[in-house]
């Protein structure tokens, strides 16, 4: 869309390429395509740095490097920046970055191991800019959350509470592996998926919920004009794949307060409930009543569809009071 030409980009970074956005490009090919030329615009500009900070560990991380001048290439099994000794903990991580003579003691209050390659990329970039070790290793430290990833609602309550913004198969799968080694006991999810979005991640994230949850509670997201139980059915079938039984440990409430508030009467002793798709946004966009498109109506968000406020973390510490009246 050339929305940023004739920017002069002296450093850019790549972190990695997913599902997500695939139904704008069409095909993963030209979205990747897309994202590379934020690379070659910036190898372009002779008197910036022409620095690329790359994960290496993505499968397309190398073909990212191959196009700037001055690659910095980070991993967690290979690159030139690297992560040692890394400890994941529910609310924090520790590790080690080496890159050459230098070393760098971190700890981020953003948990996971996708938080770790975070950090690594933006040491790469604090480096390029010319940060000190200990501008670095404070600057880190001192961000304790970022709103919608992995906040944690804490009201008093025996078991976990996570909201998340994942909205993809492969944020769903990085969230599932930071909280599968820290769920003490049944982990209980909550999601769903927009409408007039990417159609083919729907039953993907059904599967890898299914997969990794013990209890899937499938709820709107974001209808738009669609219809909302038809979008639950597509994420059903990967459920069901992965061997979710509607009405046992797969159910469909449509109401997204209605289903947090299942979620939270489910949860017992140790139990570890997922919000994911919302994160920290404030409203739910939904049908119009009575609006039916007519033969080559073209879609307008604006006149089409409605807005209620809502908010995940708001709706779990609206259901956590009325889960212990009900004890």
């Amino acid at each position: 869309q050339h929305r940023v030409w004739g920017v002069p980009y002296s450093i850019v970074a790549f972190t990695n390429l997913s599902h997500d956005n695939a139904d704008y490009h069409g095909t993963f090919e030209r979205y990747r395509a897309a994202k590379l030329m934020l690379f070659q615009q910036c190898n372009r500009n002779r008197r910036g740095k022409r620095i690329g900070v790359t994960n290496v560990d993505d499968p397309n991380g190398e073909l990212f490097a191959k196009a700037i001048a001055h690659p910095v290439r980070y991993g967690l099994e290979q690159g030139d920046l690297r992560a040692q000794n890394v400890e994941l903990l529910m609310a924090q991580s520790q590790f080690r970055a080496v890159i050459g003579d230098d070393a760098y003691d971190v700890t981020t209050h953003l948990p996971g191991t996708f938080n770790v390659y975070n950090c690594l990329a933006a040491i790469g970039v604090a480096r390029a800019v010319g940060l000190s070790k200990s501008q670095i290793e404070q600057g880190i430290a001192s961000l304790k959350s970022v709103d919608g990833r992995m906040n944690s609602v804490d009201e008093g309550q025996d078991f976990s509470v996570i909201v998340d913004y994942a909205c993809t198969p492969v944020g769903f799968e990085k969230v599932f592996a930071t909280v599968g080694p820290l769920a003490k006991k049944r982990v209980i999810t909550v999601f769903g998926s927009p409408g007039r979005r990417d159609e083919l991640k729907r039953p993907l994230q059904g599967e890898i919920a299914g997969k990794h949850s013990d209890i899937v509670i499938l709820t709107e997201e974001d209808d738009r004009d669609q219809d909302g139980q038809k979008i639950l059915e597509e994420i059903a079938t990967g459920a069901e794949k992965a061997g979710k039984v509607r009405d046992k440990d797969l159910f469909f409430i449509h109401k997204r307060e209605d289903a947090v508030q299942k979620a939270i009467d489910l949860a017992q002793t140790g139990d570890m409930v997922l919000i994911l798709g919302k994160g920290e946004e404030t409203v739910i966009i939904t049908n119009k009543p009575g609006f039916t498109p007519s033969p080559g109506h073209v879609f307008n968000e604006a006149t089409d569809t409605i807005r209620r406020d809502y908010n995940d973390t708001a709706a779990v510490k609206a259901a956590l009071p009325k889960r212990l009246k009900k004890r």
